[in-house]
């Protein structure tokens, strides 16, 4: 900060924090396998933010005091909590990922990522190498059979009479 008058001029330097409400960050999402599903909920905040995770159709309620379910992390301003559901994902299941601090709370519904969406990223290689195999046999199968054929039927480069040896 610097002051200034007709009688002279003065600095000094100070820091300044600004406290903010909590903002959830795009990256926050749920991944669904076959028995598992792991939501992460990063919020941006100062002060730091609790992150709790609802389950309203299960009527439950975790935050990052339940260690067993809820790994918390902290960098800079930001908290990334996650949660991990150890049972079959059903249609019927949505988490809502909550950041409150003493300027607010920040609610967002966390959509649903399935793994089974990469399938075809496993699917299209392996496809192509199926085929390309397919594509060899068919190949040699139609040699053998045309090598079989031209033996069988004797063609234009030979001739009636047996070859002599002298």
């Amino acid at each position: 900060c610097t002051a200034e008058n007709q009688f002279g001029q003065s600095s000094t330097a100070f820091n300044l924090t600004v406290e903010f409400a909590p903002r959830i960050l795009p990256d926050s999402k749920c991944t669904a396998a076959r028995d598992t599903a792991k939501c992460t909920c990063a919020a941006k905040a100062n002060p730091e933010v609790m992150i709790t995770f609802e389950l309203p159709t299960r009527n439950v309620t975790v935050n990052e005091t339940d260690r067993e379910f809820v790994y918390s992390q902290k960098t800079g301003y930001i908290v990334t909590s996650i949660l991990t559901v150890q049972r079959e994902v059903d249609s019927q299941l949505y988490i809502v990922c909550s950041a409150r601090n003493l300027y607010g709370t920040k609610n967002q519904q966390l959509q649903f990522h399935h793994s089974n969406s990469l399938m075809w990223a496993k699917v299209g290689p392996v496809g192509a190498v199926v085929a390309f195999a397919i594509l060899i046999a068919v190949v040699c199968y139609v040699s053998q059979a045309r090598k079989k054929k031209n033996n069988e039927n004797p063609g234009f480069g030979q001739t009636e009479n047996p070859p002599v040896v002298y």
